[in-house]
């Protein structure tokens, strides 16, 4: 994934209600999950809830929370750093961005659904064992 659709992925995967919006308990749940129990005692992140509602209305939309992110991308820096210890232990580096590449070349930059990158890695895997067998 790159960086829009990481963000989409931990956007969708915790808004929880599928309402759009993320409610500030699910922005509470989703830096528990990256940062642990003790996310609030973080002086970053407990200004950064405080910018993420400036409005008051208890809810942060995607763009809000895609700009929140490029302000502050200390936010969800553990999941970067996941993503890329993943990479580098699935397939390596150079697999995932050929993936890229390839959707850019195709004309399908558009962000892939977990499933699609999930039956990439399936196929992926099975090439490689084939090769191996030969």
């Amino acid at each position: 994934m790159d960086i829009r659709a990481l963000l989409r992925f931990a956007f969708d995967l915790f808004d929880s209600d599928l309402s759009g919006f993320l409610d500030m308990s699910e922005v509470y749940e989703m830096l528990a999950e990256v940062y642990g129990d003790s996310y609030d005692q973080n002086h970053r992140l407990t200004s950064l809830m405080r910018e993420l509602d400036s409005n008051g209305d208890e809810q942060v939309g995607f763009d809000e929370f895609k700009r929140i992110n490029e302000d502050y991308p200390s936010m969800l820096f553990p999941t970067y750093r996941m993503q890329r210890h993943l990479r580098d232990k699935v397939f390596g580096e150079d697999f995932w961005v050929e993936q890229l590449r390839s959707r850019l070349q195709l004309g399908t930059a558009a962000s892939p659904s977990i499933w699609e990158i999930l039956n990439n890695v399936r196929d992926a895997r099975a090439k490689v064992y084939k090769d191996a067998k030969v």
